[in-house]
């Protein structure tokens, strides 16, 4: 995504993009108004993308990869974590 470029990861409700993040962390950091996301882009080329909700579930991105978060619609997101590993 154009709005999206690297080292980035981009959160998205509907078109609107609301939070970006591009920090490799131990762990997760919050994503504030990013908590309703239905999607999220990952722009990073050889690091995954945790996403966390209030429930405990995670649903990891790969990279270079969009990842449609609409099928959790009751959830809320809580953390947001970049980690160097290539792959989920």
């Amino acid at each position: 995504r154009q709005d999206c470029p690297y080292p980035y990861v981009c959160f998205y409700q509907g078109n609107g993009k609301t939070g970006q993040y591009k920090d490799v962390t131990s762990g997760y950091q919050s994503v504030g108004r990013s908590s309703s996301a239905t999607s999220i882009y990952n722009s990073r080329n050889d690091d995954v993308v945790y996403v966390r909700y209030s429930d405990g579930l995670v649903v990891c991105a790969p990279p270079k990869k969009q990842l449609n978060l609409s099928r959790y619609p009751a959830k809320s997101i809580t953390g947001v974590r970049i980690s160097s590993s290539p792959k989920c």
